[in-house]
């Protein structure tokens, strides 16, 4: 199977593969920024981000921090989300969410015990996406985006019913709980 990524009437390279060492500084950024665009329109991030938030496991790395992994054959995402800051006129936290998505490189290593250091020592990054959020507002932040296309995102979408089943999945075990909640508040059954 092979990911689709960008129309087939534009003239940017479908792969890293193709792009000759002699680009110039100037195209390789027209490059990048096309492919981030394509995934942007895409719905990639958003996509990746909801396979690793609801099918990946949370992890702590070797610096203590919790984050989330999802991995599949040679495909590891590591997510994160934490609070940068507070921001008392809106009277929440300004949020860093973050995902980076590491290719296999293929290479044998002493394994190490730590998944997120194995994933980050033996792989290559093939997509990073950073937003940040404040309540409902959310923004990308631009410097920090990545991606580059390729049969990677196979199994990542092969994926995406899965998460979309958890989440809905979710939601519903959300309501359960709260109306068990609410019925055993309200004494339902009881006579009071």
């Amino acid at each position: 199977m092979t990911t689709l990524l960008l129309a087939p009437a534009d003239t940017r390279p479908i792969s890293p593969a193709t792009i000759p060492e002699t680009t110039s500084l100037a195209e390789l950024n027209r490059i990048k920024q096309s492919w981030i665009q394509a995934a942007r329109d895409l719905d990639y991030p958003e996509n990746i981000w909801q396979v690793v938030y609801w099918l990946g496991n949370k992890v702590r790395t070797s610096g203590l921090r919790e984050c989330q992994v999802w991995q599949s054959g040679e495909v590891a995402i590591i997510a994160n989300e934490y609070p940068l800051r507070f921001i008392p006129e809106r009277n929440t936290n300004l949020m860093q969410r973050s995902f980076g998505v590491w290719l296999a490189d293929g290479q044998t290593r002493a394994s190490r015990t730590n998944p997120v250091d194995e994933i980050l020592f033996s792989s290559n990054l093939v997509a990073r996406w950073v937003w940040l959020v404040a309540g409902n507002e959310i923004e990308e932040v631009e410097k920090e985006l990545l991606f580059l296309p390729g049969r990677w995102l196979n199994p990542v979408l092969a994926e995406l019913g899965h998460a979309r089943q958890a989440a809905q999945q979710n939601g519903l075990d959300t309501i359960e709980a709260e109306r068990r909640k609410l019925l055993a508040e309200m004494l339902v059954g009881l006579e009071v």
